[in-house]
Order: structure tokens, then C-alpha cells, then sequence
């Protein structure tokens, strides 16, 4: 057995001395998804990657956060609260999606194969995408989770408002 081996690795080592394009690319193929099952995310990493999205909210003041960023993150915790968040790991890339259910749920609509979620469906389901030890999604709703571009509208409303009070407390002091 152990000459098989040797023969395989000097026939791979001879091929390669003579195509060294066709070697070359067969290497970087085999490095580039390597290294995208090694950097696979795993649920644990959503998880963390979820608390660290909800740090970056907390302190950032209420008018100067982006309404998508805020979404995005309350969506993932209702949906991990109810337990209808799924992961599920296809060795180079990692889904988490939204099932109508919580695993442990035992009503009939929960088993019956006839009312799972339907292919069709996946895009509204899909929450996050994880790859490269990134999550794409999550990565692209909290970009500028800091920056909210109907800040000045509201800081005019809110002005209004206070001077709106301020007139009423006046007109019943009188």
C-alpha cells in the first residue's frame, strides 16, 4: 500500500514538472477551499457576532443610529428568542435562516413534511450568509449603524415638539 502512495505523489510530482499552469491552478483550488472550510463560522461565531452587533448599537445615542442596522439586529434576537432560527454548516459557507418554528415545537404544522418552507421561500427566509469568517448580511445592515441620515429631520422634530410644550406649559400657567 505504501507503494501505491509513493507512485501517486512521484507521478503528481512528474505531471507537475511538466504542466506547471495545470499543477499551479490545481494548487490554488485545493488551497482556496482549504482555507474556506477552515474558516468556516460556526453558530457559536453568529452568536458572538450578534452580541457584538448589539454592543455597537448600545452605545451609540438613539437619534444617530441607522434604522437598518436597528432592524436587522432586533429581527435576529426576536427570532432567536422564539427559537426559529436555524444554522447549518455546508462546509465552505454557513446559512442561518428563519423557520416557522422552534426545534422543539410538536405541533402538526411543525412535522408535517407538507408544510415545511418551500425552496421558493429561501430568499425571504435567509437572515445571515457566513464565509470567510465574515457575515455578509449582518456585515453589510451595520455598516454605518451609527450614521442615521433622517437624524436632522428628527432633531427638527423633536425641537418643534419641545418648543410645541413649552408654548402649552406657558399657555396654562396664565
Amino acid at each position: 500500500m505504501w507503494s501505491d502512495y509513493r507512485d501517486v505523489f512521484r507521478d503528481a510530482y512528474k505531471e507537475g514538472k511538466e504542466k506547471p499552469w495545470k499543477s499551479t491552478l490545481y494548487m490554488l483550488i485545493l488551497g482556496t477551499m482549504g482555507y474556506l472550510i477552515w474558516s468556516n463560522p460556526d453558530a457559536t461565531d453568529f452568536d458572538e457576532e450578534c452580541f457584538q452587533n448589539r454592543t455597537k448599537l448600545a452605545t451609540v445615542g438613539t437619534l444617530i443610529k441607522n434604522p437598518v442596522s436597528i432592524a436587522h439586529v432586533n429581527m435576529i434576537e426576536k427570532l432567536k428568542m422564539k427559537g426559529e432560527l436555524r444554522y447549518q454548516s455546508l462546509a465552505f459557507f454557513s446559512v442561518v435562516w428563519r423557520h416557522d418554528n422552534a426545534e422543539n415545537v410538536g405541533a402538526f404544522d411543525a412535522t408535517c413534511s407538507y408544510l415545511q418552507p418551500l425552496l421558493s421561500e429561501a430568499p425571504e427566509r435567509l437572515v445571515d450568509i457566513g464565509c470567510a469568517n465574515r457575515w455578509w448580511i449582518s456585515e453589510a445592515r451595520m455598516k454605518d449603524y451609527d450614521v442615521n441620515e433622517r437624524e436632522w429631520e428628527m432633531a427638527d422634530l423633536l425641537k418643534a415638539k419641545r418648543i410645541l410644550q413649552h408654548q402649552h406649559q406657558q399657555q396654562i400657567s396664565t
